[in-house]
């Protein structure tokens, strides 16, 4: 991480506590009108290789506030804002929350989280921001957390991109820092494993390691009917662009 950043997250406790703070039964439900699927790691739900062994973090404030007592984040002046002591000096838990400022739905969206999470003594400051400077800050590692979309296909999606260590040391597209020599071992053998079983498990496992470290709140999958002619085989790899094939 970024050494001038203050460490919001370094501490797994309190990436989890996020999840538990996150209110995304409710953001389905009034943002997307119910058409979304919860999805809690980088594979859809969809697919043969999803962990359905993953299980849903509840919505439960409570939880979130052992955690975030556990990892020492507490409110020691009764402004109702936890604070902890960082290289000898108190600092509030106020972290800035990203967004695509044109987008209605990545605002409401962050506001939602803003309004949750406040009562639990942590502030989100959320800063709408033009999609080319939201990115570059994501792809400068200069951002505190940021809200995004993540495109897929019907086919194999290669995890490399996102969650590779290199994608990070050479500021690629995996903004959070994930992985390790573990997971960039695991995303060698989902790319290099010829039998489908076997690269099934190994993406199922880069899951069960993505779920347990919590660098991302995966919210959910937008769920829309895809029509494809029966004429085509290998349904699977198709462009899911416009959505529609005749």
């Amino acid at each position: 991480p970024d050494a001038s950043r203050t460490p919001f997250f370094t501490d797994v406790r309190v990436r989890k506590a996020m999840q538990y703070a996150t209110p995304v039964d409710e953001i389905i439900e009034v943002l997307v009108y119910g058409n979304g699927q919860r999805q809690m790691a980088n594979v859809s739900p969809l697919k043969s290789a999803y962990n359905g062994n993953l299980h849903e973090y509840p919505f439960n404030l409570d939880s979130a506030a052992y955690l975030l007592e556990q990892a020492g984040w507490v409110d020691t002046d009764g402004d109702n804002i936890r604070d902890k002591m960082i290289n000898c000096k108190k600092v509030p838990f106020s972290f800035g929350l990203h967004y695509f400022g044109n987008s209605t739905l990545s605002k409401e969206t962050s506001a939602m989280i803003k309004e949750e999470m406040y009562k639990v003594g942590v502030v989100v400051n959320t800063i709408p921001l033009d999609f080319t400077i939201l990115y570059k800050k994501a792809y400068e590692h200069d951002f505190d957390a940021m809200t995004g979309v993540w495109g897929g296909s019907g086919g194999y999606s290669d995890p490399i991109q996102l969650w590779g260590t290199d994608a990070w040391v050479n500021k690629g597209s995996n903004f959070v820092g994930f992985g390790d020599a573990e997971s960039d071992s695991l995303i060698e053998l989902c790319n290099t494993k010829v039998k489908k079983s076997e690269r099934d498990a190994a993406q199922k496992l880069l899951q069960r390691k993505i779920y347990d470290e919590s660098p991302y709140i995966v919210l959910y999958s937008r769920v829309r009917p895809t029509v494809i002619h029966n004429r085509f085989e290998n349904q699977e790899m198709y462009s899911e662009k416009p959505g529609l094939h005749r």
